[in-house]
């Protein structure tokens, strides 16, 4: 099922950068493609990356970009980019979301962190030096164990935008080579 934009997709768009020269972009769980065709827009060479089939032919389809199929940064090997986007699955779960047709576009795992936390481990990798990455979370993956495993894995991280929701805060984390 692919995960349609909703507010946290929206406050991404909100934060693409414009790029200058020939410069990379990649969109980690492109989804429908709205981070995609915002980076393209905005004069950003890009690739989106999702592991479910259907948004790859979505995201190709509506944003017209190059899509590849895979679990992260899988698909992609060493290569690295100027900008990282990834809205994650990042909501805390139980034993009765595992039911859920959709929950990989939004199921973080017990803690919310399982999939932020592997983002985590390989993005520093693939930026670029002077790089940023942009990862969206809700304060309920549990802000300070996301910005201590950034640290951890040897980025720079600091919340760059919020956004009130329900019950909870979505944020969006910038991130850098350390």
């Amino acid at each position: 099922m692919v995960y349609e934009p909703q507010e946290d997709s929206l406050l991404m768009e909100t934060l693409i950068p414009g790029a200058y020269g020939n410069k990379k972009a990649i969109d980690i769980g492109c989804g429908s493609g709205i981070l995609c065709k915002r980076m393209k827009e905005k004069g950003w060479h890009v690739i989106g990356v999702d592991i479910d089939p259907e948004a790859v032919k979505t995201t190709q389809k509506k944003a017209g970009v190059r899509v590849l199929q895979g679990d992260l940064f899988q698909p992609v090997k060493s290569e690295e980019f100027d900008l990282i986007t990834f809205n994650s699955p990042y909501l805390p779960t139980g034993p009765e979301d595992e039911q859920l047709e959709d929950n990989q576009t939004w199921a973080g795992g017990k803690t919310g962190r399982e999939v932020v936390n592997r983002f985590l481990e390989q993005a520093r990798e693939h930026l670029s030096p002077g790089g940023q990455a942009l990862l969206l979370i809700s304060t309920l993956t549990g802000t300070e164990k996301v910005l201590e495993k950034a640290r951890k894995s040897g980025l720079k991280a600091q919340v760059i935008a919020e956004k009130p929701l329900f019950y909870e805060r979505l944020l969006v984390i910038k991130l850098e080579r350390a």
